[in-house]
């Protein structure tokens, strides 16, 4: 993605229009987009506090994250040393999504979810629970 890691020969067909377009174009705009977004997540960090907090590193996720050199430009950008592609762990029989960073905001949705209704399941057999209470009233 970074137009100056693109040879300059390289074009892309736009089937769509019958027509080649420089492929260092196209990294260009996806460069100048990717750093507009990457200055808005350090304006937003700066604005929240969190610039002090993050000590790990910083994990892209989503299919945005697959982008050729996108984590190069983030260390760059939230001038952060450890900038690496996000994975999932605790997810057994899904390889295909769990090493994907296109699918970390879905699987970690469904692995709160997951653990939510388990804490949730372990209240109301524990009595504590909203039914739990209930019943102690009968």
């Amino acid at each position: 993605m970074l137009h100056t890691h693109v040879p300059p020969e390289e074009s892309i067909e736009l089937e769509e229009e019958g027509r080649l377009v420089p492929r260092r174009e196209i990294a260009e705009v996806l460069q100048a987009r990717a750093a507009e977004l990457l200055n808005l997540v350090l304006a937003e960090m700066g604005r929240t506090g969190l610039m002090h907090e993050i000590h790990g590193g910083v994990h892209l996720v989503g299919g945005g994250a697959l982008l050729t050199h996108l984590a190069i430009l983030a260390q760059t950008i939230l001038g952060r040393p450890r900038v690496v592609l996000g994975r999932i762990l605790g997810v057994a029989g899904l390889p295909q999504a769990t090493g994907n960073p296109y699918f970390v905001n879905a699987l970690g949705a469904v692995k709160s979810l997951a653990r939510d209704m388990g804490e949730t399941r372990g209240k109301q057999d524990r009595g504590d629970g909203f039914l739990g209470r209930f019943k102690k009233l009968f």
